[in-house]
């Protein structure tokens, strides 16, 4: 099943971590922000957008969506660099605490804050980046600052939704990666 993006870009993605696989278990749910969202249930699925120029993160970027829980868990949106070096950044997030963090060979940078999300209520999730600090911001509002420069680095792979340390239990909508902090 492909998943349409609404923006400029044409970046398409699909659920699975590959064009072929079966990903039936991923559902389309009808109450999300805007329409329909993608409903995670927590069991091994994914959501894969393919690597594309325009989401080369470096500079300024905010990656932003609206979430959520349907239980406690901890991951969103992964970006591999590879075997060799691991995750190029993950965005992590639990009922009692979300963070980002970025890596690259040699090295890691790991930003979190204690926040206490309700089950079955809807937030806006948000990380930015101005080249200099990095912020965590819940429903517009910014919970954490960490000051940085240079923490983003570019990639060829695909970013995965869904997956991190565990898979998600809980809706995804209206995910949006910009080039503007």
């Amino acid at each position: 099943q492909i998943i349409l993006d609404e923006s400029s870009f044409s970046n398409n993605g699909y659920l699975g971590y590959n064009m072929n696989q079966e990903a039936e278990d991923i559902l389309w749910n009808t109450n999300g922000i805007s329409l329909s969202c993608l409903e995670f249930d927590g069991n091994h699925k994914v959501a894969t957008i393919p690597n594309s120029p325009s989401l080369q993160l470096e500079g300024e970027v905010t990656i932003e969506f609206w979430y959520m829980f349907k239980d406690s868990q901890q991951g969103i949106v992964m970006r591999q660099e590879g075997a060799d070096c691991g995750e190029v950044f993950s965005f992590r997030l639990g009922t009692s605490s979300f963070g980002f963090t970025t890596r690259k060979c040699g090295g890691s940078i790991d930003f979190g804050v204690v926040y206490n999300f309700e089950l079955n209520e809807w937030y806006h999730i948000a990380y930015s980046y101005d080249g200099d600090t990095s912020k965590l911001h819940v429903n517009n509002e910014v919970i954490g600052e960490y000051a940085y420069p240079n923490v983003l680095f570019p990639s060829n792979e695909p970013i995965t939704i869904g997956f991190s340390n565990e898979h998600i239990n809980g809706l995804i909508d209206e995910l949006r990666i910009s080039n503007i902090a």
